[in-house]
């Protein structure tokens, strides 16, 4: 079922990604660790630019968004790794889509703590 770990890791198309995936996790958890504490509060949440800031909640919902790419980035991880054997094209697309969503919460991220501080 599951193919060899270190095999899986030396494909570039896997490694790649997943290891820029942690980067963007870890800047992740800096911006939001580092900025957002509990002395804030209210803060905002969610802003688009039609309507403004949408969404008002407690500081410690801000920690959703790094814990929410930290579980999609391991159950990616794992599903990529159960699959390698059969089919490479489908780890592999897990680990760069995995990269792009990394990416977008890490914007939103910065723009959503930029807003509160």
């Amino acid at each position: 079922m599951f193919y060899s770990p270190k095999l899986f890791i030396r494909d570039t198309w896997i490694f790649a990604p997943f290891s820029l995936s942690i980067v963007c996790l870890g800047i992740m958890c800096w911006r939001v660790f580092f900025f957002i504490n509990g002395s804030m509060g209210q803060i905002f949440l969610h802003y688009t630019s039609i309507f403004g800031v949408d969404l008002v909640g407690e500081w410690w919902k801000m920690y959703y968004l790094p814990l929410g790419g930290i579980l999609l980035a391991l159950i990616n991880f794992f599903v990529g790794l159960a699959h390698y054997r059969e089919n490479k094209f489908l780890a592999r697309f897990l680990g760069v889509s995995t990269l792009i969503i990394e990416m977008f919460l890490l914007s939103a991220i910065w723009l959503i703590v930029g807003l509160n501080i």
